[in-house]
């Protein structure tokens, strides 16, 4: 939010879902119940939403000029202990690619490994989510 509000193009609107990813075939996506956001965003007065090609650049934009530069977030799950985006695109029709996003920012934590998922990271209520700062936490 802090980089966000440093520019007047890119606005958070809100986040979609936070939520708990089922058990998939592929079995990755099991260890991040919880742990993930699909985040909404404005380009000036434009809500990019829906399914619409121009929604790509954009969020091409917000994920490597935001997530990439200031959480250092991968945007695959090569790496242990980063911030992941899923990929963002479309296929030759402008048709959904499954595990890709098309009108929101996903990002997750399913690389973390299991040392920084401690439900002491994490919080359910606002008066924990205002207790403490996260690196406060992590240095203890």
């Amino acid at each position: 939010m802090f980089y966000f509000s440093r520019q007047n193009v890119y606005k958070f609107i809100d986040i979609s879902s936070g939520y708990c990813c089922h058990s998939h075939s592929d079995g990755k996506t099991a260890n991040h119940r919880e742990k993930a956001l699909d985040i909404q965003f404005y380009k000036g007065t434009w809500t990019i939403g829906g399914l619409n090609k121009n929604n790509i650049a954009p969020l091409l934009y917000i994920r490597d000029n935001f997530f990439v530069t200031y959480l250092n977030a991968q945007n695959n799950w090569k790496e242990k202990n980063l911030f992941t985006t899923e990929p963002i695109g479309l296929d030759a029709n402008d048709k959904p690619i499954i595990g890709y996003t098309y009108s929101w920012i996903h990002m997750d934590v399913r690389s973390f490994e299991k040392q920084y998922l401690l439900d002491k990271y994490f919080c359910t209520d606002a008066i924990t989510l205002n207790k403490e700062k996260l690196i406060t936490l992590i240095n203890k």
